[in-house]
């Protein structure tokens, strides 16, 4: 019998981390029971279905750490609203992991590593967690002791840059730099005035 990994999503929209997803999901399928917790009634659900990946929606906000380069201020709205989530879905989130049964649980983002501790003491589980965010160039150096004591406590991290896993300079055995498996073929080729009507950007006239 193959042993199985959930992979937990947070994000609905379709990004890079999402289309990474289904080709780490596919790779894994052939050696494992692979399917993945994602948010009900997204693109990114509809995404999963459509590639034929086995799939557990949810319906609520699971939450997250919004620190990386190129997010949100520590003391925004967004950051407030994410933390005071993480709180209120942890029993939510339990119950679904421990219904898939799963022996490892993979998480796709370093937002969601404040999970790790939670998932291996009260579930028992194997952690791997997937670090795909870039850490700020000179970031609070607090939230990097943060996420860094958060990643020690896991089995394994997933790197998609050196840059990242030398910076965290973990002290478990499995950190690895791995190659982001986005095929060239998810991308879709658009000209100047496409790009513009789909970011809801004017032209510049100069």
């Amino acid at each position: 019998m193959k042993k199985k990994i959930v992979m937990l999503h947070h994000c609905g929209d379709i990004g890079g981390a999402g289309k990474s997803l289904i080709q780490t999901a596919k790779m894994l399928e052939e050696t494992y029971d692979v399917s993945v917790l994602c948010p009900a009634d997204t693109d990114m659900h509809k995404l999963l279905s459509d590639s034929n990946i086995k799939t557990t929606a949810y319906n609520f906000n699971a939450g997250s750490i919004e620190y990386y380069s190129g997010g949100p201020a520590i003391f925004s709205r967004t950051y407030f609203n994410q933390f005071t989530k993480r709180f209120t879905s942890w029993d939510k989130l339990k119950t679904l992991l421990a219904n898939e049964k799963a022996d490892i649980v993979m998480l796709n983002s370093i937002t969601l590593s404040f999970l790790i501790p939670k998932i291996k003491k009260e579930l028992n589980n194997k952690v791997i967690c997937f670090v795909r965010e870039t850490f700020p160039e000179n970031g609070c150096s607090s939230m990097l002791n943060k996420y860094r004591n958060l990643l020690n406590k896991s089995d394994a991290v997933l790197f998609i840059s050196d840059y990242d896993r030398h910076l965290f300079n973990l002290n478990i055995k499995h950190s690895v730099t791995v190659k982001n498996s986005v095929p060239d073929n998810f991308f879709e080729a658009q000209d100047a005035n496409s790009s513009l009507t789909a970011l809801n950007l004017s032209k510049n006239s100069n």
